[in-house]
């Protein structure tokens, strides 16, 4: 398993990308709900 580098700036940013990600996986469902 690789390392993930945990420097502040990936911990301060990671909480607003999350957020993101999970709206447009959101979004992704929504769309094309034949995936699931």
């Amino acid at each position: 398993m690789p390392q993930v580098p945990s420097h502040p700036l990936v911990l301060f940013i990671f909480p607003f990308l999350l957020p993101r990600l999970l709206v447009s996986f959101q979004h992704l469902i929504y769309r094309h709900p034949m995936i699931l």
